[in-house]
């Protein structure tokens, strides 16, 4: 079969072939598999726009979850900000501020390192106060202690310089070239038996006349008619007699009293501070005393012995303000009740 090209109306000569068949087979051939060509790039096109649709699925999903994982990111800042800000307060909050019941605080007592650092710190000060003013209370209380020794030691020597005038052995010296009344009563019944006119006498020791002994008997016998100096002695009376009567009067004498001071666990003696007093009732001491006061520990506990002293401590005064009165001063105000014991030596 022969094919004709040309147009439509165009002239062609009678008889001429345009293409063999064979020809037209490979056109065919060619056109058919263009076709499946065409095919199979719409089918690659078509996979092409199905993964390029999935890629972007897929690209959208990442962005979310980056978008996601940002959103998560920038809470867990802000919880780090907020855990830090707040680890801040436990650690910096100004003192007396609590601490935020944000942070974890409840509101009534939770406070920053900082305030209880300050805290024990202040509280460390205040205990090396109190420590100095209990040595200072001590060191005081020991200079009392040692005034009031010392002046009982002189009333002591005192009383004892007033026997030694009455009734000091024979032959010993009061005083150099001075001897006691007893020694010269002694002499005088030495010589009672008989008359000692005859035995010369030195009457520049004594405190009367007499040229012999007999006369010095008789003066001696007779102590009330007898003069007496009392200069070296501070004594008043101006005859033996009297001299000893006053010796025997002067005699030291020493008085124990008891009482109790109460602290501030109870109903408290101590008013006022720096320093707080306690002013109590002794029935029988007088204003003119110097008390010797001492803390009485028979009826304490062991275990508190060591308290109890401690608040002793802080007393640095004790005097007699008044008859039937003692007052006590001290650098604070004792907690507890102290028995006391009270010497006076009059």
């Amino acid at each position: 079969m022969a094919i004709f090209r040309g147009s439509k109306g165009s002239t062609v000569a009678s008889g001429e072939v345009v293409a063999t068949s064979a020809e037209i087979l490979d056109v065919l051939n060619q056109a058919v598999d263009a076709k499946d060509d065409a095919e199979e790039a719409q089918v690659a096109a078509e996979l092409a726009q199905s993964n390029a649709e999935t890629a972007e699925s897929g690209a959208e999903d990442a962005q979310q979850a980056a978008e996601s994982a940002q959103s998560s990111a920038e809470t867990a800042q802000s919880n780090a900000e907020d855990a830090q800000s707040y680890a801040e307060e436990w650690a910096n909050k100004p003192e007396d501020s609590l601490v935020s019941t944000a942070a974890g605080g409840d509101g009534v007592d939770d406070y920053s390192a900082l305030h209880w650092s300050i805290k024990s710190s202040d509280s460390a000060a205040a205990a090396l106060q109190s420590e100095q003013n209990a040595a200072q209370s001590e060191s005081n209380a020991l200079d009392s202690e040692n005034n009031a020794a010392t002046s009982a030691s002189n009333a002591l020597d005192s009383e004892n310089k007033a026997q030694d005038w009455a009734i000091e052995a024979e032959d010993v010296e009061v005083e150099p070239g001075q001897f006691s009344a007893f020694h010269w009563a002694q002499k005088a019944q030495e010589f009672a038996s008989g008359t000692a006119t005859n035995i010369s006498f030195d009457d520049s020791a004594v405190l009367f006349t007499a040229a012999d002994v007999q006369v010095a008997i008789e003066k001696a016998s007779e102590a009330e008619n007898t003069s007496y100096d009392g200069t070296d002695s501070g004594l008043a009376s101006t005859n033996v007699k009297d001299a000893i009567d006053e010796v025997d009067s002067k005699k030291a004498e020493t008085d124990i009293y008891t009482a109790t001071v109460i602290g501030s666990d109870g109903t408290s003696d101590w008013t006022g501070s720096d320093p707080s007093v306690a002013t109590i009732t002794v029935s029988g001491i007088l204003s003119t005393d110097v008390p010797i006061v001492d803390i009485d520990l028979s009826g304490v506990a062991f275990a508190d012995v060591e308290d109890f002293q401690a608040d002793w401590a802080l007393v640095y005064r004790v005097e007699a303000s008044g008859d039937n009165e003692l007052k006590l001063y001290a650098t604070e105000e004792p907690t507890k009740d102290f028995d006391l014991t009270i010497k006076v030596v009059r």
